[in-house]
């Protein structure tokens, strides 16, 4: 059999579904051109948005941004926690040190606290971990919501 030209991709396109939430257009526009070909993203400009997108879409890994207008990321987390407890919350902010951020982690039971910016080879390493931490949540959650 011959294999000459034939090529693996090797970013194959994950099921992973994942909404990033911020309220600057351009973070959302690059972050969805950077993740597009890996992954199925959503992305919202509001609270608002990301809501709609969580009740019509099975959202596996849920990214905030803290610093929004109308909530602050840790709160929308907050918020989300119980409606959606087998999707993987992260966290992104230009600073992830604050005692708010900090009592969310453990509250909320978010996964990761991200920088701003972003380097797009941790994103994926924590994408990847964050994917295998959605499975397990479907295996112990099995017959929640």
């Amino acid at each position: 059999m011959n294999l000459k030209g034939a090529q693996i991709d090797s970013q194959e396109k994950s099921n992973t579904k994942i909404l990033y939430v911020d309220d600057e257009h351009q973070n959302l526009r690059i972050f969805k051109i950077i993740f597009r070909r890996k992954y199925k993203v959503f992305t919202a400009i509001t609270v608002e948005d990301a809501l709609n997108t969580m009740d019509k879409e099975d959202i596996h890994i849920l990214i905030t941004d803290q610093n929004m207008p109308a909530m602050r990321g840790t709160d929308f987390l907050a918020k989300i926690s119980e409606e959606h407890p087998k999707t993987v919350k992260i966290i992104l902010s230009g600073m992830t040190d604050t005692p708010k951020i900090a009592e969310a982690v453990e509250k909320y039971n978010i996964f990761e606290t991200v920088e701003k910016p972003f380097i797009e080879q941790e994103l994926i390493e924590i994408f990847t971990r964050a994917e295998e931490q959605y499975q397990k949540n479907l295996n112990s959650s099995v017959g929640t919501k």
